[in-house]
């Protein structure tokens, strides 16, 4: 459950590169009931023509009704990991994402199928697809981890098949993608087609 985004834009002409920083809470539930706080670092920029693009710096974890840390999640570690899982190279990696709503398009829902709250948070939007930066919680480690992203303009999670499905288009050509899991719980890619039209 998310607490009411407090960000209060400056009203009029505003000169492009203002950024006007914010924080926001989204409660999860872990394991066994635990209760965690997800602590938004956020940062709201003036683009163009009083556009505004809104991103995320840190996710910081905190018990529940505390402020004891447990854990920062850093974008720019999980993003310099994603270009490298995708072979390019880690010094594209954002320092923040970049997203067109106040809540940065957080999705918290269960992403590996044993029942826990996990996180994908949308990095950036092209035209059609968005990249998505996943960490999942490992109840041995107690904490969320960087596992993977996911990429393309539908992203549907499939527990009774226990799948990720995909759909991204590039030009005319449209992809579906599932994943699964294999037995030692690393994401893999099972199927791809595509059709082009």
């Amino acid at each position: 459950m998310s607490h009411p985004i407090p960000l209060e834009l400056p009203e009029g002409e505003v000169a492009d590169g203002t950024v006007v920083p914010y924080t926001w809470d989204y409660s999860v539930t872990v394991d066994n009931g635990r209760r965690l706080t997800l602590r938004l670092r956020c940062e709201a920029e003036q683009y163009y023509a009083n556009y505004w693009h809104y991103g995320v710096r840190f996710i910081d974890v905190l018990e529940e009704g505390s402020d004891h840390y447990l854990d920062r999640l850093s974008i720019h570690a999980a993003d310099a990991v994603s270009e490298y899982q995708v072979g390019y190279d880690i010094d594209w990696a954002m320092e923040r994402t970049d997203y067109w709503m106040e809540d940065c398009g957080l999705t918290v829902e269960d992403l590996n199928f044993d029942g826990i709250d996990d996180l994908r948070l949308s990095a950036y939007t092209g035209v059609v697809n968005t990249n998505y930066l996943c960490w999942l919680w490992e109840p041995e480690n107690q904490r969320f981890e960087y596992a993977f992203s996911l990429h393309g303009y539908d992203v549907r999670i499939d527990p009774e098949k226990q799948q990720i499905v995909t759909e991204d288009r590039d030009a005319s050509t449209y992809t579906t993608k599932t994943y699964q899991y294999n037995e030692d719980g690393k994401l893999y890619l099972a199927d791809s087609s595509a059709v082009t039209y």
